[in-house]
């Protein structure tokens, strides 16, 4: 805001200037492979998502061949259900969750998506011999919004 010819460019309002917020993870990783995602921080996480999308596909991964069980993210979209998703294989699953302009609440200005699972898993507590002591949901991708 404080470069020359900015005011013209850059609204003052921050949610303005922001596609997706999101709240309830760990910083950014890559796996092996390239890809970019964050954990979860525990069973739940919420990523706020520009008033005028009209949907938002979210890459989930569970690493089951860490956990060794199974587990089903439900994903809600400004307080309606959305998405039920299996995830009892390692391979990334797409949740594609359509939103409506009239749901947005006029207090945030933003949709609000909630990621929960039914629990979350320590990996010290399953992996033989690791000391990572942070309280893990599911891995989540690059938003694609539309």
């Amino acid at each position: 805001k404080r470069e020359p010819g900015a005011a013209g460019r850059v609204s003052s309002n921050p949610l303005d200037e922001l596609e997706h917020v999101t709240f309830g993870v760990y910083g950014r990783e890559t796996s092996p492979d390239g890809v970019g995602y964050m954990w979860m921080f525990g069973p739940r996480a919420e990523i706020h998502v520009r008033a005028n999308a009209r949907s938002v596909t979210i890459p989930l991964r569970h690493p089951i061949e860490a956990f060794r069980e199974p587990a089903r993210a439900h994903i809600n979209a400004d307080g309606r259900p959305a998405d039920d998703v299996a995830l009892a294989s390692p391979e990334r699953r797409m949740s594609s969750v359509p939103l409506r302009a009239t749901d947005v609440p006029p207090v945030s200005g933003m949709h609000r998506i909630r990621v929960t699972i039914d629990h979350a898993w320590r990996p010290s507590d399953v992996i033989p011999g690791s000391t990572d002591e942070r309280l893990l949901g599911l891995q989540i991708g690059d938003l694609v919004i539309r």
